[in-house]
């Protein structure tokens, strides 16, 4: 998957796990946000390093309330980064 496909939340295969993922509760947290992406993408493990930065960022983003638009954007945005992290290219 390229990153730019995996920001385009307004596709089906994203939108369909946008809604899963929303379906889990009114709020997740975002541990569950990293590791529902990763799920979705394969389930492969990520350097220690590399899972920092991606906890970092879900927790600084828009809200994980899974009523907001902006939750659909968090979830397309952490595709597109793990899509671009090193371990995704080396897989």
């Amino acid at each position: 998957f390229a990153a730019a496909e995996m920001g385009r939340i307004d596709t089906p295969g994203i939108l369909s796990f946008i809604d899963r993922l929303g379906s889990e509760g009114p709020i997740i947290s975002a541990e569950r946000l990293v590791d529902a992406c990763l799920e979705m993408l394969g389930g492969y493990d990520l350097m220690e390093e590399t899972r920092t930065l991606l906890m970092n960022h879900a927790q600084t983003s828009a809200t994980l309330d899974t009523g907001a638009i902006e939750f659909a954007q968090s979830v397309g945005q952490m595709l597109q980064l793990i899509v671009s992290t090193q371990e995704y290219q080396f897989t």
